[in-house]
């Protein structure tokens, strides 16, 4: 009797051990803390959209008197479209370069450079305004598209520091910071030039320099909220990930060999 005891004690020790190894699953600590990755999730999410509506208010400003400008500073409507066309060809070459400088140095610092390409450029173009200069015009629309072409990216930065599930939807949300700068950047317009007229300079040139304060704002809070780089984060969650993976099929093959029910986690 006791030997058939001591028999059916032992043979549950499969099915409790697999049960056992279950509960890791319920205690694993990640290597970030979920409080502290939460309010850094929400800290870069919040950059990068107040930094992309006020670079995209300020650009779409200076693009909203581009081809006027280059009709009145070529003397001629057919090259009116050049200067946009310039940008939108330079934004297209940099795409590659900027994403494959993304991967080898961090987000944060290739995209502070990128705005300040946008510094660069509408500066510049505000200059070519005021000194009449086409081609100055038409080059600093191509600095200014390196600017738009890392500004594309952010989206996909922002995106990276969350959860699969949750990528979708914050992509959304910063295409939607695009959509408030191309709602605002026209209403800049007026104000602008009317400023640049009491200050002397060409009216016109108002909205390029107006947009290059406002995009130097945009470089300085991802230059200063970007921290830790959401690369650093992306690949954090990736190496917490993967073990708990490798746990939860581990689990799964004890339970199906005990003839558990397999264990679902949340």
């Amino acid at each position: 009797m006791a030997r058939c005891k001591l028999h059916r004690a032992t043979s549950s020790f499969p099915s409790l051990w697999a049960l056992a190894a279950r509960l890791p699953l319920l205690y694993t600590v990640p290597m970030l803390e979920p409080l502290a990755l939460h309010k850094i999730q929400r800290r870069i999410t919040g950059a990068i959209f107040a930094s992309e509506s006020l670079f995209s208010a300020g650009y779409i400003a200076s693009i909203t008197l581009l081809s006027l400008n280059a009709t009145q500073l070529s003397g001629s409507e057919a090259l009116a479209g050049v200067p946009s066309t310039m940008a939108l060809l330079v934004r297209a070459v940099a795409a590659i370069p900027i994403g494959w400088m993304m991967d080898k140095f961090g987000r944060r610092p290739i995209v502070t450079l990128g705005y300040l390409f946008g510094v660069i450029g509408l500066a510049t173009g505000g200059f070519a305004v005021g000194l009449g200069s086409f081609a100055l015009l038409c080059l600093s629309a191509g600095i200014t598209g390196i600017a738009s072409g890392a500004s594309q990216q952010t989206r996909f930065i922002a995106s990276e520091v969350w959860p699969a599930a949750r990528r979708s939807s914050i992509i959304g949300f910063i295409v939607f910071a695009g959509t408030i700068g191309a709602i605002g950047g026209p209403l800049l317009v007026a104000p602008t030039s009317a400023l640049a007229a009491q200050l002397g300079l060409a009216a016109n040139a108002g909205p390029y320099y107006v947009g290059a304060f406002i995009t130097l704002l945009s470089m300085m809070l991802a230059f200063s909220l970007l921290r830790p780089d959401p690369k650093q984060i992306s690949a954090a969650m990736e190496t917490a990930r993967k073990p708990a993976a490798k746990r939860r099929h581990r689990c799964a093959r004890s339970a199906r060999s005990s003839g558990l029910p397999p264990f679902n986690s949340p």
